[in-house]
């Protein structure tokens, strides 16, 4: 499995699932005219500190896996990054299974 998907802290909604098959793709715009927080509640809370990963207003991408548990999952990632449109990169690797990567943290 080549395909990778990295998460910066070990976030509940992932179950502690180790790989994922990519499912859907669609762009989600954050901004404060919508109500959104039980959405960003759910894909932001970070397991060990019951915190949530903070999202600045813009444009994202949202992304839906099956895990390997057969529990689905979302991630919200930026729009556009250092390697380009993250909208169309994903749409091409809709089907495909990523091993879920939790960068450690230091202590």
């Amino acid at each position: 499995m080549c395909n990778k998907i990295k998460f910066s802290h070990n976030y509940s909604k992932l179950m502690s699932q180790t790989s994922a098959r990519l499912m859907w793709v669609f762009e989600f715009t954050k901004d404060e005219s919508l109500n959104q927080d039980l959405f960003i509640a759910y894909d932001t809370l970070i397991e060990d500190t019951q915190e949530f990963y903070e999202l600045k207003d813009g444009k994202y991408v949202v992304l839906l896996f099956l895990g390997n548990d057969g529990i689905p999952f979302t991630t919200i990632r930026p729009r556009k990054g250092r390697y380009g449109d993250k909208l169309e990169y994903y749409s091409g690797k809709i089907g495909e299974k990523f091993e879920i990567v939790i960068k450690e943290v230091k202590q």
